[in-house]
């Protein structure tokens, strides 16, 4: 990755709109970041729970195993970049989930996010205003055109 390319961190409940294109909302935003990621203009972050935090959901939409499988397969084709959550990101992460209302895991983001002075991409409302000024909204970045079309 470019190393002038900005960072974002994208949590579960957009990368799931990267797989299930038919049932959920703002699936063209979510996936323009996976596209622009792959076009090295923009670094997707992600704490190292995303897995199997993802993984988890696609599994209570009901995917069967083969097809989570396969997307799981091409999520490590993406090249994403992994943070491993140490004691002090897990720490930050309790703290902004007590104050903020939120699980463990989503606040997860939000202290990774802030550890790498990135901006925050999510579908959670809860998680959306924790993030204050991290929150990045999709259209708000680099485009040309403005959305891949399905």
């Amino acid at each position: 990755m470019s190393g002038s390319a900005p960072r974002v961190v994208v949590d579960a409940s957009i990368a799931v709109k990267w797989v299930l294109t038919d049932s959920e909302e703002a699936v063209d935003e979510a996936r323009w970041l996976l596209e622009l990621h792959a076009r090295e203009q923009l670094v997707l972050a992600v704490p190292g729970t995303f897995r199997l935090e993802w993984l988890n959901a696609l599994r209570s939409r009901k995917l069967p195993v083969p097809d989570i499988l396969s997307a799981g397969h091409e999520l490590q084709q993406a090249a994403l970049e992994w943070h491993e959550i140490d004691e002090s990101l897990s720490f930050e992460a309790v703290s902004l989930a007590a104050s903020h209302g939120l699980t463990v895991y989503d606040a997860a983001y939000l202290a990774l996010a802030n550890r790498l002075d990135a901006g925050l991409v999510t579908a959670d409302r809860s998680l959306a205003r924790a993030a204050g000024d991290r929150l990045v909204h999709a259209v708000d970045l680099p485009a040309d055109p403005p959305y891949p079309q399905r």
